[in-house]
Formats: C-alpha cells, structure tokens, sequence
C-alpha cells in the first residue's frame, strides 16, 4: 500500500467547501434574489449552487437560503446574530471543520462559472486566500477563497466589529488573480429588476457546462396536491471530435466534459493512454448558438495514429447505453486483456463505500436523476467521484480524471451507484482497475468478462452487505 500512496498523495487535493451567500434582505430587487429567473430558466440560485458543486465536495447555504429551490439534505449555516453580515457567515464556514479551503460566492453573479471558481481554488494554498483583481489592480470582495487556518484571524475581524468585506484584504494574507474573461460579466451583480433586462451583448451566459441541474413547475397529485417546482438532471448531447473528425455524441450531464471524452478514448481503446493525446478542450468554433459548450476536441500527440474510419460512430451514445454503434461485443472484449493487479480491500472498507459515496452524490441529492461512480484507495478513502445521467458516463469522468492526474488507477477500485454492466467491467479494464462494485447487481456479461479480466467483483454491496462474483 505504500507504493500507493506515493503515486496518489502528490496529486490529492484538499477537501474543498463550497459557501452560498444566500442571506441578504434583496430590498433593491423586492424578491429575494437566488429565486429570481435569469437566462435559460434556471434561477440565479440554481446557477450560483451548481457553479459550486461542480468544484467543491460540499455546499454550504449562509444564511436564512430563501429563494432556493427545496431540497433534502442541503447544509446551512444560520446567522450567529441578526446583522452580523456576509464577514461574520464566512467566519463561522471557515471554523466549522468541513474542510481545508473554503470557495465563498453570493447567489447574484450569474456570470461567475466553474472554471472561475476553480482558478481561485488553484491559486489558494494552506495559508493564503486567494481573489480576483480587475484591470486596475483593485482587489474584488467576492467570490473569495479561504484556507482553515485563516478561521483565528477571521474571527479576530469580526470580533473588532469589522463588517465589511473589503476588510479581508488587508488584514489576511491575499494571493491576488486577474479575472478570467470579461470582467464585467464574471463579476457582474444582479441587484434590481432592471438588471435583469441588461442587453444580451452585456450578459455572459450561464456556462451549460457547469449547470447539471434545473428548475422545472411541476403539478402534484396525492395528499398534498397543488404546483410547485422540481429539480431535473440536465441531459444534454456532447459531440466529440477528434481534429476536425467527428467521433460521437454521447447524451451526458454537462461538467468534467474533458474528463468524460480523456475516459472515454481510454476506455473505448482509441488511444492507449493519455499521454496519447495532445489535449483535450472545448471548442467554440461552432455553428449552432445551441451547441456551444457542447462540442470537446482532442488533438492526438505528435507520432500518435489512429483509424477514424474505424473508431467513429453513426450513432449517438444515449444515457442508457454505454456500447451502441458498436460492430460487435467482441471488438469491446479485445479494448483491454486481463488486468495485472487486483487491490487488496477488506469487506469492513467495502461495506462501508455506500454511505461514503452517497454523501459526495450533491446533484443527485438536488435531483434523485444521476448516477455516480467512485475510485476509491484500498483503505476506503475516495479519491474522486463524478455524477452523470449515464452510468457509464461517470465511470469515464472517474478514469479520466485519475488519467488526467497521472494516478495509479491499477491501485484502486472503481465503485459505481447502481447496476453493474458489461461496459463498466470493460471500462474498468481499459484502464487497468481490477475491482469493481456496485450497489446493484452485475449483469451474466460483466461477471463473464470480469472472470476473463481478472477483475475482483462485488454487487449488492449495500446494508451492510457485499456479494463476491
């Protein structure tokens, strides 16, 4: 296990904790402001959350959270007293044990997507906040990245009376980021009505790669009856090309899109490792408004060859169906031959990866629409976990993102939410994961190939319980 941990420990990032300020009066808007509607349907709320839970582990509502769409299981932090403001709920986030950094953003900045969160969370460090500066070098309050160890020095500026947020800066220690993109998009404040109707050449719309959730009305029938609202999981089509070659479209929950298509060359064997490929990116060059944030390509490395007659599809790839288009199962079979390695887990670990998991699912627990799927270190810790509508779609942002990272994927075992598939046990394989278990059962298909694969399987691995194949 030392081996292991040696080739996972360098890339293992901290525990991030995701902070929603959702507790102001919205006196100028006349609404509280995280139910207001903005583009697309979804309401800056919604944005605001899904924003959030695409790069951190858990979310956090500061303050009272009107305006949210209901859901079970959400986490918040009321205030510790009335008045006490955005610096006081950011003091009690950053004291409450949750995590090592803290991403705090309000819920009125329908601009500031995923990928903005995340450069600030790359830029903090154990004892450094990091935010953004606009052109002219001026620090911006908000979103805001805080390490634990700033919780002392946070409750010392509240202590002082100290009530603004601009009072962070000079009294912690700061790395300061340009802001990506336009400034007046990322960082522009929804605060009245009229902002609403701004022009849409000053609108940055909401990345649909970062919103894996909506809001829908809905009509209820039984003892309580009468309309209302639901979160759905988004499903939405990703075309994948390779150069200018288009190689499928899979039907996917939109985040971790370089991820999914890095897994999904793996696993389908177009390239042999990741190393194979050049990069792997969004690409805007299209002709559809619609399909914007919905095309990724990939450019081989130099020396790398591939057959694209061959390996495209004629077909989409829909949520349900992780091998359709292809010629036939054997040429899935011929992807990977047996694994070398298979972990060594203890049924105490594996009984216990349910739980673990299901408190990392948050759309799932916003929606009840999505699966997710799990690498895990044979002393139970989970290394990463990916949610999509497709199952098998999760399973390729998993083994792309141990790809990515240049993780020992041989060194850990792969839990998925649900049933246990032929295409799982394959993918698993491909990249040279030799444990697979699920909550549900496997398929006579998954436990011949994992047979062939020298692939430990478990199913039904729930209540305390695991079943050995």
């Amino acid at each position: 296990m030392s081996s292991t941990k040696r080739q996972i420990e360098p890339t293992a990032r901290p525990r991030v904790v995701g902070g929603l300020l959702a507790g102001g009066a919205s006196r100028r808007m006349g609404k509280h402001k995280a139910g207001v509607r903005w583009q697309d349907g979804a309401t800056l709320g919604e944005l605001a959350e899904q924003a959030l839970l695409t790069v951190s582990d858990v979310v956090v509502i500061l303050g009272h959270g009107e305006g949210l769409s209901p859901r079970g299981g959400r986490l918040r932090i009321e205030d510790a007293e009335p008045g006490g403001g955005p610096l006081q709920a950011i003091a009690t986030l950053v004291g409450s044990g949750l995590g090592e950094r803290f991403i705090v953003m309000p819920c009125d900045m329908p601009g500031l997507d995923a990928a903005s969160l995340q450069t600030l969370i790359a830029a903090s460090t154990a004892d450094s906040a990091s935010a953004f500066i606009n052109g002219q070098g001026r620090p911006q309050p908000l979103p805001v990245c805080l390490p634990s160890a700033m919780h002392p020095q946070l409750v010392a500026l509240v202590a002082s009376g100290e009530r603004r947020l601009g009072a962070l800066h000079a009294a912690l220690d700061f790395v300061h980021v340009p802001i990506p993109g336009d400034e007046h998009a990322t960082l522009r404040n929804v605060n009245r009505p009229e902002d609403l109707q701004a022009p849409k050449s000053q609108r940055k719309s909401p990345s649909k790669t970062s919103v894996m959730a909506l809001s829908v009305p809905v009509v209820r029938h039984g003892p309580v009856s009468g309309t209302g609202s639901d979160s759905v999981s988004v499903e939405t089509p990703l075309q994948i090309l390779l150069g200018q070659a288009p190689i499928a479209v899979l039907m996917r929950t939109p985040g971790h899109d370089e991820e999914l298509v890095t897994g999904f060359f793996l696993s389908e064997g177009i390239v042999a490792a990741a190393s194979d490929l050049a990069s792997v990116k969004p690409c805007d060059d299209v002709d559809l408004p619609a399909a914007k944030g919905n095309v990724i390509r990939a450019e081989l490395a130099p020396g790398v060859k591939v057959d694209v007659a061959r390996i495209a599809r004629n077909t989409y790839v829909g949520s349900s169906c992780g091998i359709c288009g292809q010629a036939s199962i054997e040429r899935a079979l011929a992807i990977a031959g047996p694994v070398p390695h298979q972990p060594s887990v203890s049924a105490e670990v594996l009984v216990a990866l349910p739980e673990r998991l299901r408190a990392r699912q948050a759309t799932f627990a916003l929606t009840g629409g999505l699966h997710a799927a799990a690498l895990f270190d044979e002393a139970g810790a989970l290394v990463v976990v990916r949610e999509d509508v497709g199952r098998h779609n999760a399973v390729d942002k998993v083994l792309g993102h141990a790809a990515q990272r240049g993780l020992a994927a041989g060194e850990l075992g792969l839990f998925v939410s649900g049933r246990i598939s032929f295409e799982i046990v394959q993918k698993a394989m491909a990249s040279e994961v030799g444990l697979v278990a699920g909550v549900s059962a496997p398929t006579s298909l998954a436990i011949e190939l994992a047979g062939q694969g020298n692939v430990a399987l478990y199913g039904f691995v729930r209540g305390g319980r695991a079943t050995r194949y």
